[in-house]
Order: structure tokens, then sequence, then C-alpha cells
């Protein structure tokens, strides 16, 4: 089963970085080693770098020694010392600091900071996870994202799921539930966006790459003015595409990338029995930007008319000048 993210444990998680590096660096995904296996050769791997290196050239990268199966032994020691390094929270604003141990199984669940905040052109990510069946938007156009009957009435039971688990979700609930993806936060929404209409671009705000509970690498990116591709017709819209990118499990998942992506724009009301969040969701059908990536990325496939300016005037989506969108992948 593929695992969350990379294959081991983010390197800016730790506190003492040089050390960490030195000490507990993967040779194969270069991160921190998770659940720490040692080859005959000596060379320590995380458990799913070596199935990796097992399945393509069954030598160590470093020494270049054959290894096996029969070799590889589970380094205890080591994973009771990883565990208990000292890491910090990745959030940005959050001051935690204790064991990984303490981070992983505990602080990532609960931290208050969980949604990150945006600079002017990059958004971090916020988790990874799995996502059930979404709604069709009003706005994806039928000539791009057709459906089979049979999509069709898979469509409408997710549908029922979504309204009942998601639509009517605060952004304290967003925070904590486990069918988002990501939550990107953009703050001063008002000053950006009139910057862009004043600079007659189309001002590209991107997410940090990220990988899906299925092993895809992607990237979001949110056009604050004019749809990409086609920026007159779409002057007065958000736009918001997915960029599938050159990731670690490319030789193990399916292709084209078949997963539905959802965009929700959160409603920022005081009440939660208020809130009414507004979703698009795309059903891709083998577009030739799904298929594997053979260079870094992808060219973008998304949605130019995503939302409307004068939408987000609506409600409360954006609330002190700042506007979220969380984002979904799932079956």
């Amino acid at each position: 089963m593929l695992r969350k993210g990379h294959s081991g444990y983010p390197l800016k998680w730790f506190r003492d970085q040089d050390v960490v590096q030195n000490l507990f660096q993967c040779v194969t995904c270069s991160q921190v080693l998770k659940h720490c296996v040692r080859a005959g050769c000596g060379h320590q791997f995380c458990a799913f770098c070596v199935d990796k290196i097992l399945k393509n050239d069954s030598r160590c990268p470093s020494c270049r020694r054959k290894i096996s199966k029969s070799t590889i032994l589970k380094d205890y020691p080591t994973r009771r010392v990883v565990k208990k390094l000292t890491t910090k929270c990745s959030n940005e604003g959050c001051s935690w600091v204790g064991k990984l141990l303490s981070l992983v199984k505990v602080h990532m669940k609960n931290c208050n900071f969980s949604i990150s905040d945006l600079n002017e052109d990059t958004v971090q990510q916020s988790s990874v996870v799995k996502y059930d069946d979404l709604r069709k938007s009003l706005s994806v156009k039928a000539s791009t994202f057709r459906k089979t009957p049979t999509e069709g009435i898979k469509e409408l039971k997710g549908k029922k799921a979504f309204l009942q688990t998601c639509t009517k979700l605060s952004l304290r609930q967003l925070k904590l539930n486990p069918y988002v993806n990501v939550v990107l936060r953009i703050t001063n929404y008002t000053r950006k966006l009139r910057l862009a209409k004043l600079s007659k671009r189309c001002k590209r705000i991107d997410s940090e790459p990220f990988y899906t509970s299925s092993g895809y690498k992607m990237k979001v990116s949110v056009y604050l003015n004019r749809g990409f591709r086609r920026p007159r017709s779409y002057k007065d819209y958000i736009g918001i595409y997915i960029f599938l990118m050159k990731g670690d499990y490319d030789d193990y998942i399916k292709w084209p990338f078949d997963e539905r992506v959802t965009f929700v724009v959160v409603d920022q009301q005081n009440k939660d029995s208020e809130v009414q969040n507004f979703e698009v969701t795309m059903i891709p059908e083998g577009q030739k930007e799904l298929n594997k990536p053979l260079a870094g990325s992808n060219s973008g496939l998304g949605n130019p008319q995503f939302i409307q300016h004068s939408t987000l005037r609506t409600r409360k989506y954006t609330r002190n000048h700042c506007l979220y969108i969380a984002v979904a992948v799932g079956p």
C-alpha cells in the first residue's frame, strides 16, 4: 500500500536538521528514515524506499552491492531513536515543540494552525488523504467533463454523501475533516485581486507540490483574475487548475489520472448552521494533461470559470479580506 506523502519524514519537521540529516537520512528519498530497515550491506532505508529498490534495481544506491529481501532487517533501535527526535510543528504560527511520535500521533491531528497561510505566490500543504465521491458542479461544462450513465449513478450516490459531510462544514470543521486534502488560505485577497486586474495579467498562486493518498504528485494553481488560456472571455472569474507532476510512485500507479477533484470555497459564517460552501467538481476523462508526466509537470487542467468575483462578495466567502479554498482528490 502506498504511504501518504514522501517515503520518509520531512526534514523540515526536525529542530536540529544538520544532525538529523547526517545521522538519519535515507539514501534513497533524502528524507528522515521512516520505518527504518537495514540492508545486508549496512545501509539504512525507509521501508517503502527499499521496496522500490527491490522492484527496480535490487542494488544499494550507495555502494551498489546486491541486496535481497532475505537480507533486509527491521532496524528497531534506529526506529526508537528517530521517534524520540525533537521536532517542531511546520504550520505557520504554531510554536509547538516535542518528540516525533507526539507530533505524528497527537499534535498534527489537533494543531490549531493546520490551515496554512499564503505568501504572495505560494501556499503550504495542510494534509493529503483519501476522498469519497463528491457532487458534480453546475459550473463545469459538459463538453469538457462528460459522464457515462454508470458514472452518473455513482455521482448521485456521492452527492448525497457529500451534502451530509462537507457542504455545510465550517472552516474549523474542514480543518479536522479527514476527507479534505489541502486548504489554501489566501490573505489580502481584495488587494491581490486589484493588483491582478491593474497588471492585466493572470495573477497566479501556486500550492506547494503534494502527494495524494493514491500516490499522485500534483500542485494546485489559482488564477485570481481571468481564466487560464482564455483571459478575455473569463476576466470576471477566478480560475483553478491541477498540475500533475513527476513523482516517486509514477511507475506503480494507474495512468491516466482518473480521480475526481473537488474545489470548495469556504463560507465563513459566524454560525456553523448557516454555512453553505460553494463546490466545483471535475471528473477526468483521460485528457492528455492527465497522462504520466514525462518531465517536471504536465500542463494544467481545470476550470477557468471556477467562481465569479461577484459571487465572492455574497454570503461570507471572503472575510477580513481572506479567502479559503479546500481541495480534495478522490476516486
